[in-house]
């Protein structure tokens, strides 16, 4: 299990200064096949974010500009709240992770504000916060022929505003096949 840094979407901009997008972390990393377990924290204008005025949805994609989305979580169905205000988690059950390459993943928090809740005429959609995540083989990796030949890991330093990319050889999971009638 992996906690999160705490996210907040803010309307305030102020000119000229730029905004500290994040801390340098790695991507927390699972096993392909366990459950993948998020913990966060959502905050809207330095308040907590409660499913009282916001529709929430997670989101899992290979990549940020993909169109397909491989995972999908909604209320109380892969996400879920947290015993305090603002505070959620989301649960990938082991047999989506077990369908998935190893590799780096994107999760999206999407917040929709519920009919009537908003302070603008129209109710905003926006993405509340945005993690990544990693899927590792394992010795317990219930589907090793589901790997590409080629690993790319991504870490993003945005202090330096600088990825680094790690490129890995992934060498054969299956065993080779012994005749034992001989």
């Amino acid at each position: 299990m992996q906690t999160l840094p705490e996210s907040n979407h803010s309307t305030y901009v102020i000119p000229g200064v730029s905004e500290l997008t994040g801390v340098y972390q790695d991507a927390p990393m699972f096993d392909q096949g366990e459950d993948v377990i998020l913990y966060f924290r959502l905050t809207v204008d330095k308040e907590p974010l409660t499913v009282e005025k916001y529709e929430l949805e997670a989101v899992v994609k290979k990549h940020p500009s993909a169109s397909n989305i491989l995972w999908k979580g909604l209320l109380n169905v892969g996400l879920y709240t947290g015993t305090t205000a603002g505070y959620y988690y989301v649960l990938m059950p082991s047999s989506a992770s077990g369908l998935f390459l190893p590799g780096l993943y994107y999760l999206d928090i999407k917040a929709t504000e519920k009919k009537g809740t908003g302070k603008l005429v129209k109710d905003v959609t926006f993405t509340a916060a945005s993690y990544m995540f990693s899927l590792k083989l394992s010795a317990g990796s219930p589907n090793p022929q589901l790997r590409p030949s080629v690993v790319i890991e991504v870490a993003y330093n945005p202090l330096e505003q600088v990825h680094t990319y790690t490129v890995s050889k992934v060498e054969p999971t299956l065993p080779t096949v012994v005749d034992i009638t001989a």
